[in-house]
């Protein structure tokens, strides 16, 4: 992969971090809940990048298997895997 395509890559993930964590911190502030704006983005850069270190494996998935009703069922048991996956890991962070 070309480093202009990587670093496209992740500017587009860093901003849906940056998106999400100032929702993040606005959907606390409505709930009466206090969270600073370092914490927010720490949270929402995680669970971003999270899927941005997974990306390459969805992308090669996809690839391989193509798009026929049996990769679908086997794109959606993965999914659910590697959602499971990404959530633990990042939880730890």
């Amino acid at each position: 992969m070309r480093l202009r395509t990587i670093l496209i890559v992740a500017l587009i993930w860093t901003l849906l971090a940056l998106l999400f964590g100032w929702q993040l911190r606005l959907d606390a502030m409505y709930a009466g809940r206090r969270i600073t704006a370092g914490q927010a983005l720490v949270l929402a850069t995680a669970g971003w990048y999270g899927w941005a270190l997974l990306s390459p494996l969805v992308i090669w998935i996809t690839r391989r298997l193509g798009i026929t009703k049996r990769a679908i069922a086997i794109h959606v048991v993965l999914a659910i895997v590697l959602t499971l996956v990404k959530v633990a890991v990042t939880t730890e962070i």
